[in-house]
């Protein structure tokens, strides 16, 4: 079991959930995001950009998630990232707050990102994002045996997406790509699994 003396939410890079941007000063990690602007109005949407897709459902909770164990720390890894992209594609951030620990800058500053993009008129279109955990490892104190939750590592593939105005006109543009991290999971039997922090 890892030790963990400290349940913090100090990340080790800036990672925003809304737009996976990130920082490494680490040659060997995973490439970093391709974000590019267009210029305002340069851009005339296509017929599929301006078209107006069925708001999807909110997401599930797996049956997983209710066991506080590795496969519900998996579980919960896999629902968090699936959260995040009905976030992007709908505005609606509720269900996405109520996965993260007070604290959790990286979670908040991602949540504020999708509310900030929404508030300002945009859409985020596409750029879907699929989680696959693997291995799940108990995190503890020091001075006890107890499991208080899991370091879960993770692979994220990013689909291409964009935002867009209230004309439709494209103003960021996001390349398709993939990101490994590690993922903090806490669970407690009042308000089940929640992130603490994350880190390349």
């Amino acid at each position: 079991m890892r030790i963990r003396r400290m349940l913090a939410c100090g990340a080790v890079v800036a990672l925003l959930c809304a737009g996976l941007g990130g920082c490494s000063d680490d040659s060997d990690a995973d490439p970093e995001p391709n974000f590019t602007s267009a210029a305002s109005g340069s851009e005339s949407p296509s017929p599929s950009e301006s078209t107006t897709a069925e708001a999807p459902a909110e997401p599930t909770p797996p049956a997983a998630m209710a066991n506080f164990d590795e496969a519900g720390a998996k579980a919960f890894a896999e629902f968090y990232w699936e959260v995040v992209s009905y976030a992007q594609a709908t505005g609606d951030t509720g269900l996405l707050a109520t996965l993260e620990l007070p604290g959790c800058g990286v979670c908040q500053g991602g949540r504020e990102d999708i509310e900030k993009a929404y508030s300002d008129g945009l859409r985020i279109v596409d750029g879907e994002i699929t989680a696959r955990a693997g291995r799940a490892t108990g995190v503890g104190r020091a001075d006890t045996d107890e499991v208080l939750g899991y370091d879960v590592r993770v692979r994220l593939v990013y689909d291409a997406g964009t935002r867009v105005d209230a004309k439709g006109n494209v103003v960021q543009r996001q390349a398709a790509g993939e990101l490994r991290m590690l993922m903090s999971v806490y669970n407690d039997s009042e308000k089940g699994w929640r992130l603490g922090e994350w880190e390349r």
